[in-house]
C-alpha cells in the first residue's frame, strides 16, 4: 500500500510508465484529432483517475502535467479547432490542493480545459458517466489512465462501463503483488478482489503454490474480464525491475487496432537498456525484450518462417499481420524481411523490387516449407 513519501522522488518504474504514457499520447492526440473531426466531435478528452499531486518533490512532473503538456507544446493541436478536456481526479485533499497549484502555474490557451475534482475516482467517474449516457452528443474520443497505488478503487464494473463506448480506451496500472499480499489471505478484503476482477474466479489462484503462477493466473483473468465488454483488444505489459522481478503490469484496452499499433510503438520506443526491461508477456513462454530492434527483427524473421511455411504472402498482408501481432511492430518486419532476403542463400523468394529501404505493398514473399 502507498506510503506518505511516494511523491518525494520519482522511481525508475514510474519514469518508465510516464515515458510510455507521453509517447502514446503524443501519437494518440493527433490521430484522434482526425477521427474527431470526421465524426463531428468537437472535443478530445484525457481522464486521469488517480492524478496525485502533479509533480514530485524532486521536480519531475506527474501524469496530469505530462498529458497536458503533450497538447500545450504542440501548435498544430492547439490550432486544430478542437477543445482538449482534461479530467483530473484525486482523492487525497493535500495532494489535490498541490495539484491545483501545479496546474494553475501552467499557461495554456482556451482550447485546453483542465477540470479538477477531489474525491474517489470510482464515485466521481460513475457520476460523470451517468451524464454521458444521457448526452445526445455521445462520447467524445476519451483516453482513461488508471494509475492507483493498490488494487482498490477501480472496479471491473467501472472499467466495462468506460469501454462500452467505442470511442474510449484505458491504460491500467495493475499491481498484482499488492493484491496478493494485501488481500488474498485476508477474508474481509476479498470484496476488493471481487470488485477488481468483477467475479470470484480469482479464488482459484489460491491453490497455486508458486507466486509467479498466481500472478500469471490473475493477470490473464484481469485481461480476459477487461476484454469481455465486447470487441475489445487488450495487451498486458510486464514492467520488471533490475532484479528481474515484476513491479507491476500495464494493461491496455481499446476498440481500435490502430490504437493497439500505437501502444506497441510507444512500448518499444522506451529505452530498455537501463535498470528496467519492458516485456509484453501475452505469450508467457517467450519474453519479448523492448531493448534491441535488430535482435527483435531477427526473432520475428524466424517466427514468420514458421507461420507462413509453404505460403506466398504479399507485403500488404505481412503489414496487416504485424499490426495485429501481440509483440512486434513495423520496423521489426523490415528487419525481418531484410534478414530473410539478404542471407546467402536467401530464406525467402521475393517477387518484386525494393523501393528505397522497403518493398511495395504488392511485393510477394514465397516462404519455403519448414519441415
Amino acid at each position: 500500500m502507498p506510503t506518505n513519501d511516494f511523491f518525494d522522488e520519482q522511481l525508475d518504474h514510474s519514469k518508465a510508465k510516464h515515458d510510455i504514457l507521453q509517447q502514446y499520447l503524443s501519437a494518440w492526440f493527433p490521430i484522434m484529432t482526425f477521427y474527431a473531426k470526421k465524426s463531428g466531435s468537437k472535443v478530445l478528452r484525457y481522464v486521469d483517475g488517480f492524478a496525485g499531486q502533479g509533480e514530485y518533490e524532486s521536480g519531475q512532473y506527474g501524469s496530469p502535467v505530462i498529458a497536458l503538456k503533450v497538447v500545450n507544446q504542440n501548435n498544430s493541436l492547439k490550432n486544430c479547432g478542437l477543445t482538449f478536456e482534461f479530467l483530473f481526479f484525486e482523492e487525497t485533499p493535500e495532494r489535490f490542493s498541490r495539484l491545483e497549484q501545479v496546474i494553475a502555474s501552467i499557461s495554456y490557451p482556451p482550447c485546453i480545459i483542465p477540470k479538477l475534482e477531489c474525491g474517489k475516482f470510482e464515485t466521481k467517474l460513475n457520476t460523470w458517466l451517468d451524464l454521458q449516457k444521457t448526452s445526445t452528443a455521445g462520447m467524445a474520443p476519451t483516453f482513461v489512465f488508471v494509475d492507483p497505488f493498490g488494487p482498490a478503487g477501480f472496479s471491473m464494473e467501472l472499467m466495462n462501463r468506460i469501454l462500452q463506448f467505442r470511442s474510449t480506451e484505458v491504460l491500467v496500472t495493475l499491481n498484482l503483488h499488492s493484491a496478493i499480499q494485501w488481500c488474498l489471505e485476508v477474508p474481509e478484503r476479498h470484496i476488493v478482489l471481487d470488485g477488481l476482477f468483477g467475479c470470484h474466479d480469482w479464488v482459484q489462484c489460491r491453490s497455486l503454490s508458486d507466486p509467479s503462477d498466481k500472478e500469471d493466473f490473475l493477470r490473464e483473468l484481469y485481461r480476459r474480464k477487461l476484454g469481455s465488454a465486447g470487441n475489445i483488444l487488450t495487451r498486458d505489459f510486464r514492467m520488471k525491475n533490475k532484479k528481474g522481478l515484476t513491479s507491476y503490469y500495464l494493461v491496455y484496452a481499446t476498440h481500435s487496432s490502430k490504437g493497439l499499433e500505437v501502444m506497441k510503438n510507444a512500448m518499444w520506443h522506451v529505452d530498455g537498456s537501463g535498470s528496467f526491461e519492458y516485456s509484453d508477456i501475452t505469450n508467457p513462454d517467450q519474453p519479448y525484450l523492448f531493448d534491441n530492434d535488430q535482435i527483435a527483427g531477427e526473432a520475428y524473421a524466424r517466427e514468420l518462417q514458421v507461420f507462413f511455411s509453404g505460403k506466398t504472402v504479399s507485403k500488404k498482408n505481412l503489414d496487416d499481420f504485424t499490426k495485429q501481432h501481440q509483440h512486434y511492430i513495423n520496423k521489426h518486419l523490415t528487419v525481418a524481411l531484410n534478414s530473410l532476403a539478404g542471407e546467402d542463400p536467401p530464406k525467402v523468394t521475393v517477387r518484386g523490387k525494393k523501393r528505397g529501404t522497403g518493398w511495395p505493398a504488392e511485393t510477394e514473399f514465397i516462404f519455403p516449407l519448414v519441415v
